[in-house]
C-alpha cells in the first residue's frame, strides 16, 4: 500500500484533469455555458473535502523512481 496526498495529486495533474473535465462536460452537457475554471475549482474543493488528506492506494497504482 502507498499513501497519496489527494490535494497534491490534483495540483500536479491540474492541466490534465482540467482538460479531461472540459471534454467530459462538452460531451455530456454541450452548450451549457459552463465556466471550466469555476467547475475545476469546485471539483478540487469537493475532492479534498470528501477524501482524507492522505489516502491509501494499492502499491500497483504507484511507481517510484
Amino acid at each position: 500500500m502507498a499513501r497519496i496526498n489527494v490535494e497534491r495529486v490534483i495540483d500536479k495533474l491540474e492541466y490534465e484533469l482540467k482538460t479531461a473535465l472540459k471534454k467530459a462536460v462538452e460531451i455530456t452537457a454541450p452548450d451549457k455555458g459552463i465556466d471550466y475554471q469555476v467547475l475545476f475549482k469546485e471539483f478540487k474543493k469537493q475532492a479534498v473535502k470528501n477524501c482524507k488528506q492522505w489516502e491509501m492506494i494499492e502499491s500497483n497504482a504507484v511507481d517510484t523512481d
